[in-house]
């Protein structure tokens, strides 16, 4: 039977292998391989082997993966899209212990220190006196609660003080030489540094005597010997901006003051050398106790703008160092910065305590025109009209319930403003006015939100950090919109106005007479509680105290002062007043118990006539 193939058949594969095996050989292999016994085919290979022949030396079967990429492998679901809500969640959750705890017990870095401190004195005592070993698993127990609590509040800390230096430009590094002034300074500088001193040293122990912030046990504090040297400070190098206003200029100073280096100095002025040197002296317990400080150098980039009314100057954080030794400067005394690690500590001190002054965007201002007319009062009243704030998103933590949101203003870290609390809302209304003092243009006006709890501290909200320099040029500004900001990130919108009332100075004429300031029933007062003599038997030791109150409301209380003579604090009050002629000031005197010695009430204008007539001294009457 016959075949043929016409090309559209199916072949299909056959139900069995082609072979033809008989008594153990293969009649279909070539005739060379029939008798070749090297190639007659293994008993001990199986099928399953033998279905893989051809696909590697070692193939094993596929396995398909569990998880692929990085949605997979984190268990990424649609709900775990990030969203601007998710932005705004505090980056440290909240725990109770920051919810009960005073801010002022916790959160900075010596607090996280005397936390390790004390959780090591405890494990060794408790393993010193052989207590079991479960007294120091609550220590441990107790101690992490507590520094977790502690480091959440130091992160929200540096976050915030970046929110405000975020804005501030870097400086640039095309400098320029200034030697021409450091020559002019050279020949110079021995002629003024005697009087800059003088002037250091009475200005200084005048403060010194009258500090009431220095422990009663210390008699007497005082600088018995001071020169800055025979080196001037120097002006390195000097860069100033050009995209600048037509009226400011802007320059970035590099200076340093290094009285103690000697390799710039020829052989007289080595002759002539005297460095710096201060001595200060302490009379406690009896005894009269000296420190010498010497060798005293800084290094820093400092930022000067040349304006009426601004910042005055903007610097870096310097590089400081010094040399200082208790008892006075003789060969074989111990200089207390070889205590390891503390000359690091100093520094480190100087850097977060003082730099805040200083830094970005903070700086130290000159108030020219205040400082030539005598005036101790502030540049003027700032009105700020609060209407109210948009969308205010709830905090995170566990005890996040109702929002009873009020305002707190501070400038420089002090509040001096807060506004009604309105209950139970995430958009308040406040409409009110509050008027404060400015005594700079140059620090931000802090704006908190903070939700009101009753038996808990107060939740923070969100923060605005707004620049007054504004201000300067124009005194009122209307329908102001600024966000809240917390963790970078908008949490709410405040609606407000600024006005800003400057201080009436008073005008000198042409013909060099000076024009009287006009009597107003509004403006500024600052009251001094200066001293009091006269309060005990002659030789006895009183102690006390002095409360004010304005109009009938505690506005100041004094430190206390110890002495056998007089009395003195030296403590001031600024405020605004709005009426004068009603204005009532009630001093207290109490003693050290806070027993009433006396009372006396005046109003305003009698302590007004009795400071311009050189009468400010007030009778009191026996209680």
């Amino acid at each position: 039977m016959s075949y043929e193939l016409t090309g559209g058949e199916v072949v299909e594969e056959p139900k069995k292998d082609q072979t033809a095996v008989q008594s153990g050989l293969d009649k279909l292999a070539p005739a060379t391989l029939k008798a070749n016994k090297e190639h007659e085919p293994s008993q001990e290979i199986s099928p399953e082997k033998t279905a893989h022949f051809g696909l590697g030396e070692s193939s094993r079967k596929a396995v398909n993966p569990s998880y692929v990429g990085w949605k997979q492998i984190g268990g990424w679901q649609e709900g775990d899209a990030l969203t601007e809500a998710d932005d705004i969640i505090d980056l440290s959750k909240d725990t109770y212990l920051n919810n009960i705890i005073p801010d002022q017990f916790y959160g900075d870095w010596y607090h996280l220190l005397g936390l390790i401190v004390i959780a090591g004195v405890l494990s060794f005592a408790i393993g010193y006196f052989r207590f079991s070993f479960a007294p120091v698993f609550f220590v441990g127990l107790v101690t992490s609660l507590l520094y977790r609590t502690s480091s959440i509040k130091y992160r929200s800390a540096i976050r915030d003080q970046l929110q405000k230096e975020l804005t501030v430009q870097k400086i640039e590094d095309d400098y320029e030489s200034l030697e021409w002034l450091n020559s002019f300074l050279d020949k110079y500088w021995p002629l003024l540094e005697p009087t800059v001193s003088q002037m250091v040293v009475q200005q200084v122990n005048d403060v010194l005597a009258t500090n009431p912030s220095i422990p009663a046990f210390i008699k007497a504090l005082w600088i018995d010997q001071f020169t800055l040297g025979v080196k001037p400070p120097r002006v390195d190098v000097v860069k100033t901006f050009q995209n600048t206003d037509s009226d400011v200029v802007v320059m970035d100073w590099g200076v340093s003051f290094t009285p103690h280096v000697l390799c710039d100095m020829n052989a007289k002025q080595l002759r002539n050398y005297v460095n710096q040197k201060v001595v200060v002296k302490a009379t406690l317990f009896g005894f009269t106790v000296p420190v010498y400080l010497s060798d005293f150098s800084l290094r820093a980039k400092v930022r000067v703008r040349f304006r009426l009314m601004t910042p005055f100057p903007h610097v870096e954080v310097p590089d400081v160092d010094f040399v200082a030794r208790l008892f006075g400067d003789f060969v074989f005394n111990w200089e207390i910065m070889s205590i390891p690690g503390l000359y690091q500590m100093i520094k480190k001190l100087a850097q977060v305590y003082a730099g805040p002054i200083l830094l970005p965007p903070f700086s130290l201002q000159l108030n020219i025109p205040q400082l030539l007319s005598g005036s101790a009062v502030s540049v003027g009243v700032l009105e700020i009209t609060i209407k109210n704030a948009k969308g205010l998103n709830r905090s995170t933590g566990l005890l996040a319930k109702s929002i009873d949101p009020y305002l707190l203003f501070e400038i420089g870290g002090t509040v001096v403003a807060k506004t009604r609390t309105v209950r139970d809302t995430l958009d308040p209304v406040w409409d009110e006015s509050l008027y404060i003092l400015l005594n700079a243009f140059t620090d931000p006006l802090t704006i908190t939100v903070l939700d009101k709890r009753e038996k808990l501290k107060d939740k923070v909200m969100g923060r605005i950090e707004y620049n007054l320099t504004s201000l300067h040029d124009k005194n009122d500004q209307k329908n102001l919109k600024s966000f809240f900001l917390r963790n970078s990130k908008p949490v709410g919108a405040l609606n407000f106005d600024l006005k800003f009332f400057p201080t009436i100075e008073a005008k000198k004429l042409p013909d060099g007479t000076v024009e009287e300031q006009p009597e107003f029933n509004t403006g500024i007062t600052k009251i001094t509680i200066e001293e009091a003599f006269g309060l005990g038997d002659v030789g006895e030791k009183v102690t006390a105290y002095v409360e004010l109150y304005l109009n009938a409301k505690l506005v100041l209380t004094t430190a206390k002062a110890t002495s056998k003579e007089n009395l003195q604090w030296n403590q001031e009050y600024e405020a605004v007043i709005t009426d004068r002629r009603k204005a009532r000031c009630r001093l207290v005197l109490k003693d050290a118990k806070g027993k009433v010695i006396s009372t006396t009430v005046e109003s305003l204008n009698d302590l007004l006539d009795r400071t311009q007539t050189d009468k400010k001294a007030i009778p009191l009457k026996e209680k």
